[in-house]
C-alpha cells in the first residue's frame, strides 16, 4: 500500500475523542498534526496520540508539508475560516455538523469548494449506522406502502444539569450553538436521505435554561442558543412530519423515528445512555398487526468493528466516503457538502419560522431561497 495520508485535526474536543482516533484507526490515514486554541493543550493532545506536529494556528496547520487532508472539528463559527483554508490550499477536509453557524456561511464553503473542485463531507454519521441504514433501504423499496405521517422525537437529558454543564460557545447562538444545529441537523439530514426533499418548515426554539455556570467559577452568564426545538416538515411528496428535539428533560426517552404507511409501521428506536449510536433497533407491523416486531439488520450492513464509543465506527465509514471522494468514486448516501448545505436551509426555514410565524419555504429545491409565508393547514388536510 502507498503510504497514508497525513491528516490535520484542528479542535481538541470532540475532535481527540473521535476525529483522532478514527482516522488513526482507518487503514488508508495517520494523523499528522494537530491544532488547538491553547499551545499546551495541542501539545497534550500530540504527546497523548503520538502526533508529530502540534500548534496553536490552524493556518500552519493546513500549511504543513504533511497534511493532506483536514479534519475540521471546532465550533460552527470557526468552521468557515478553516474550510477556506483547506481549499484555498487545494486539501480535501472533512467538517464537523452543522456545515457553519449561519446559512450565508455554509453556502460559501460549499460554493467554494465546488469552485475549486476540492473534495469535501460533513459527519453526519448516522447514515452509516445500521439501523438506519436499513431503515432507509426498507423505506426505498417501499416496504410499508404509500407513506402518511412521519414522527421524530429525540429526548435526551446531556444539557439538562445547569451546573454539570457549563457555559460554552454551545450557550452561544452567536457560535452557533444550539441544539437545532447539534441535533436538528443530524435529523434533517437523515429523513432527507430517507424521504426526500423537505420543501417547507414551521417551527419553535425554545431556551428552557437561560442561564449557566461559567467554567471555574460561581458566577453565571446568560444563555442565547436552544435547549430544544418543535418542527413540522413538509416534503416535496407532500408527506408531512413531526419533529421534537429537547435535550434539557430528566429520564431521557431516547431516540424513535416512526413512520406510518398504508400497509404498515417502521419504526427506529435508541435508548442507550452511553452514546446515541449503540443498541439502536429497527421494528416493524403490517396492517392490522398487534404489535411491532424487531427486524433483523443484514450481516452486509453490520459495522466491521464496534468501539466503546458507538460514534467512533460510523465516523470511520464518513472517512471512507471522503476517501472515495478523493478517489473520484462518490456514491450516492455520501454526505457531501451540498447534504450540509440541504440541512443548513431547513435549519434556517425552523429559525425563520421562529421569528416570523407561519411555513417558510426551506430554498432546497426548485423554489428558491426566498421564504414563502403561509397558514399551518388543519389537522386532517391533505397537502396543498
Amino acid at each position: 500500500m502507498a503510504d497514508k495520508l497525513g491528516v490535520g485535526v484542528i479542535g481538541v474536543g470532540f475532535g481527540e475523542k473521535i476525529h483522532i482516533p478514527g482516522f488513526q484507526e482507518h487503514p488508508r490515514t495517520r494523523v499528522a498534526a494537530v491544532a488547538a486554541r491553547r499551545p499546551a493543550r495541542a501539545a497534550e493532545v500530540a504527546e497523548a496520540f503520538d502526533i508529530p506536529f502540534a500548534t496553536d494556528d490552524y493556518q500552519e496547520l493546513v500549511a504543513h508539508r504533511d497534511v493532506d487532508i483536514v479534519s475540521i472539528a471546532t465550533p460552527p463559527h470557526l468552521h468557515v475560516p478553516m474550510a477556506l483554508a483547506a481549499i484555498a490550499a487545494h486539501k480535501p477536509f472533512l467538517v464537523e455538523k452543522p456545515l457553519a453557524h449561519t446559512l450565508d456561511a455554509a453556502k460559501e464553503i460549499a460554493e467554494r469548494a465546488a469552485a475549486a473542485r476540492v473534495p469535501g463531507v460533513i459527519d453526519f454519521e448516522f447514515r452509516f449506522v445500521p439501523a438506519w441504514m436499513l431503515m432507509h433501504d426498507l423505506l426505498g423499496a417501499g416496504s410499508i406502502g404509500r407513506l402518511r405521517y412521519v414522527s421524530v422525537s429525540w429526548l435526551v437529558d446531556i444539557l439538562a444539569d445547569p451546573d454539570g454543564r457549563r457555559f460554552g460557545w454551545a450557550s452561544e447562538k452567536e457560535a452557533g450553538g444550539g441544539i437545532l444545529g447539534a441535533l436538528g441537523s443530524h435529523v434533517f439530514d437523515y429523513l432527507h436521505w430517507f424521504l426526500g426533499d423537505i420543501r417547507e418548515a414551521q417551527g419553535f426554539l425554545l431556551t428552557a435554561i437561560g442561564e449557566r455556570a461559567l467554567p471555574d467559577s460561581r458566577q453565571r452568564a446568560a444563555v442565547t442558543a436552544d435547549d430544544a426545538f418543535g418542527a413540522h416538515l413538509r416534503f416535496a411528496s407532500g408527506l408531512l412530519a413531526a419533529v421534537e428535539v429537547c435535550a434539557v428533560g430528566w429520564h431521557r426517552r431516547g431516540h424513535r423515528i416512526t413512520v406510518y404507511g398504508d400497509d404498515g409501521t417502521i419504526e427506529l428506536r435508541q435508548e442507550s445512555p452511553a452514546d446515541y449510536i449503540h443498541e439502536a433497533a429497527l421494528y416493524g407491523g403490517r396492517a392490522g398487526d398487534p404489535v411491532l416486531e424487531e427486524v433483523a439488520i443484514p450481516e452486509e450492513m453490520v459495522l466491521p468493528r464496534e468501539f466503546p464509543d458507538g460514534r467512533l465506527a460510523p465516523f470511520i465509514q464518513v472517512v471512507d466516503a471522503l476517501l472515495r471522494a478523493i478517489d473520484g468514486h462518490g456514491r450516492p448516501g455520501d454526505p457531501d457538502l451540498a447534504a450540509g448545505l440541504r440541512a443548513q436551509h431547513v435549519m434556517e426555514a425552523v429559525a425563520r419560522s421562529q421569528a416570523r410565524g407561519g411555513w417558510m419555504a426551506t430554498g432546497t429545491g426548485r423554489g428558491g431561497t426566498a421564504a414563502r409565508r403561509r397558514p399551518a393547514p388543519p389537522p386532517g388536510a391533505g397537502p396543498s
